[in-house]
């Protein structure tokens, strides 16, 4: 991986060795996780919420899903940045990028004290995920960015590929410590009948590499968390037969798709069913659900109290508002899903202290969402 993340990169491997003020450092004991629906516009216009929701919480790890990095980067031409941009006014996108990456890992940035690895996409600037550690904690002993069961996922055939360093979209980092094992993923979304082939071959491979770590001897206890793209039950949507009524016919043919398939990506029966063999695989438990059992929707539709009720921390993505956006993406607003995830293995779930959504409101337009359409979740584990 050349460019832009492997420069960061080598930036947090120089600071691993300057020497640690305080207490010895230990294993990561909490985590949040946030799909950042592009980093760079977080950090150029969200800087002053992050700051202080990261001074808030705390948290000794820190997963980013979709943050829009790409790894070998080109000329891309001027771009003109928006009003509140914290930086210049016109200015290549590269540099661009790297100003911001730099000044929020600098001294009084927006991740001061954390050292940050990067997986990006290998060609656009699309999906990539982002791992943070606060310099108080014990660096990683390892990190990959791919997992041993994953083929090149670019390739038609994808399984029996020889197994790339990087994931080629980006969507991978696995870091280790003595006593834990922390995964990070950006799962695929799907929307064709190319990218129902993309996430079956994705659950599968994934599926396999939980079940060879669950069945391991000296396997580590593993959190798993990111955006997994799947509301497992109907809890987990605002209005279960709103969602999944939508996306019940092929965009191409019109005709009605499978069964098993049909429903706004996410809660596809065939998503969930392949959710539930993950934990199974993998021996793993929904931190959120098991601390956080569902409260029902009170209705009547668009009542008070309903309204409240949506209102709550209860989903991580929620559509944005009618005014903020297209026509076709307005028929989300006031609508919500859990599709991004706080996973542990069965021998440390009775350590999860809490685990929470940290962000509420109607909409995406909530200021808890810092710019987003998805919320930050966090987990702690007690010592």
């Amino acid at each position: 991986m050349a460019g832009l993340a492997s420069i960061f990169m080598r930036q947090t491997k120089r600071a691993r060795t300057e020497p640690e003020d305080g207490p010895p450092p230990v294993d990561p004991r909490t985590f949040v996780v946030w799909n950042v629906n592009s980093l760079p516009k977080r950090l150029e216009y969200n800087t002053a919420a992050i700051k202080e929701f990261l001074a808030r919480e705390n948290p000794d790890v820190i997963g980013l899903n979709e943050t829009w990095l790409k790894s070998a980067v080109g000329n891309q031409g001027k771009i003109k940045t928006g009003k509140g941009s914290l930086i210049p006014s016109k200015m290549d996108q590269d540099d661009r990028e790297k100003l911001l990456l730099q000044t929020a890992l600098a001294p009084g940035g927006v991740f001061q004290g954390y050292r940050a690895w990067f997986s990006c996409h290998a060609s656009t600037r699309s999906s990539g995920v982002a791992l943070l550690v606060k310099r108080a904690v014990k660096p990683p002993q390892s990190v990959k960015y791919n997992l041993d069961t994953f083929g090149d996922a670019s390739a038609s055939g994808g399984a029996g590929a020889a197994v790339p360093t990087h994931h080629p979209q980006g969507r991978i980092i696995l870091a280790e410590w003595e006593s834990l094992s922390v995964l990070l993923t950006y799962t695929p979304n799907h929307g064709s009948r190319e990218t129902w082939a993309r996430r079956r071959l994705w659950d599968e491979q994934l599926s396999q590499w939980c079940a060879r770590r669950a069945a391991s001897a000296s396997t580590k206890s593993l959190v798993y968390i990111g955006d997994l793209n799947c509301a497992a039950e109907d809890a987990d949507l605002s209005h279960p037969e709103w969602f999944k009524s939508q996306f019940c016919k092929d965009s191409k043919t019109n005709q009605p798709l499978p069964a098993e398939q049909a429903g706004q990506p996410g809660c596809a029966p065939i998503e969930r069913k392949r959710f539930f063999e993950l934990l199974a695989a993998g021996s793993l438990v929904d931190a959120f659900r098991t601390h956080n059992p569902p409260v029902p929707n009170p209705g009547p539709p668009n009542s008070p109290a309903e309204l409240e009720w949506i209102s709550g921390p209860r989903f991580t993505w929620r559509g944005k508002p009618k005014a903020a956006d297209s026509d076709h993406f307005a028929r989300y607003e006031r609508k919500g899903m859990r599709i991004d995830h706080c996973l542990v293995s069965k021998d440390i779930a009775d350590r999860v202290v809490t685990v929470r959504i940290c962000g509420q409101g109607e909409s995406a337009g909530d200021p808890s969402f810092m710019g987003s359409d998805h919320c930050p979740m966090f987990l702690a584990l007690a010592n």
